[in-house]
């Protein structure tokens, strides 16, 4: 069942309930031989096996042709995704970078207009509520699930950080 899976790249994998049904039929039918090995099941094929083989060949390079195939256009397709997720993940950190610069950049200057010159949240900004999409977010960032026990919540991010929707 192991090697099945490998030669398919892991595109099929047999369930003991697929395998041995057949596995007895071919020994009923003269293809195969079981004998036991310890605690192991071990199938061998017979001539009569052989000869069967080489004469559905043809068949078989058919077979085996398309599941390459099909293996190689589902691992192209794995590429093209994974590929297009990390072209719109770097789109959104870049525009989440720019999205912070300029909002750090505003709210530096409105500290520096007010007469503070700290660049820090005002009294008046309200906190940050919790996402509700997220179990257990907490109030001090939308995203910001709880921790571990015993090891403290990150503290909350500054306002001028604007949390972006994913």
């Amino acid at each position: 069942m192991q090697a099945l899976a490998e030669r398919t790249g892991g595109t099929y994998t047999p369930s003991a309930g697929t395998v041995y049904p057949r596995l007895a039929k071919l020994e009923e039918e003269g293809l195969v031989t079981k004998s036991a090995e310890g605690r192991k099941t071990v199938y061998a094929i017979t001539p009569a096996g052989r000869a069967e083989l080489d004469g559905r060949a043809d068949e078989l390079d058919g077979i085996e042709a398309g599941l390459s195939d099909s293996v190689r256009m589902i691992a192209e397709e794995v590429r093209g995704s994974v590929r297009e997720a990390m072209r719109s993940l770097r789109a959104e950190l870049a525009a989440a970078a720019r999205d912070g610069r300029t909002g750090a950049g505003a709210s530096r200057g409105a500290g520096a207009a007010s007469g503070s010159g700290s660049g820090s949240a005002s009294a008046a900004d309200p906190a940050p509520a919790p996402d509700p999409r997220i179990p257990g977010a907490t109030a001090q960032h939308p995203r910001t699930p709880p921790g571990p026990p015993g090891i403290p919540a990150p503290a909350a991010a500054p306002s001028c950080i604007a949390p972006t929707p994913w």
